[in-house]
């Protein structure tokens, strides 16, 4: 038990070294090389590039592989089962079909996100009202109402292939 605890605490710390390196790294790695005493002395453009552009985009990519992982960690808690995904439920094919609407709509380009959230939560809803059916709701049950579910999304996708 001891060595369990000492093992997560270990990995925790690990993990936060890494976060930390590659936060520190990452903003120093692009296409453009940058003179860095000019960044560091905040002249343009060095340290717009560096701060705006550079360290906004590391922000952003962590913050969305945070949110990722904790999607998929919840989603296997939900289901108590190591597989699961967000393709299980049909979360991700409602997202595609919202996403698919909101364009075929002439929705603007930065509007789309909403159609794929809108797509997302309802497909969520009636995977989740035909699983409650029942006195209580099982994993198991919301499992089998969600492989059902994925195929209705996958159907009306116009731009799914039918192959994959």
């Amino acid at each position: 038990m001891a060595s369990d605890r000492l093992h997560f605490w270990w990995a925790i710390g690990l993990s936060t070294a890494i976060v930390l390196v590659v936060l520190v790294l990452a903003p120093l790695v692009g296409s453009a090389k940058l003179d860095w005493g000019r960044a560091l002395a905040r002249q343009s453009p060095e340290y717009e590039v560096l701060i705006e552009l550079r360290l906004s985009r590391v922000l952003l990519a962590m913050l969305a592989g945070g949110s990722l992982s904790l999607a998929g960690a919840l989603f296997q808690a939900l289901l108590r089962d190591a597989l699961a995904t967000p393709y299980t439920l049909g979360v991700s094919s409602g997202a595609s079909l919202g996403a698919v609407a909101a364009i075929c709509f002439g929705w603007r380009i930065s509007a789309i996100w909403a159609g794929g959230l809108c797509g997302a939560g309802l497909i969520l809803i009636v995977v989740l009202s035909i699983a409650g059916q029942g006195r209580r709701m099982s994993s198991f049950t919301l499992l089998l109402a969600g492989v059902a579910i994925t195929a209705l999304p996958d159907s009306l996708n116009p731009f799914r292939s039918a192959a994959g």
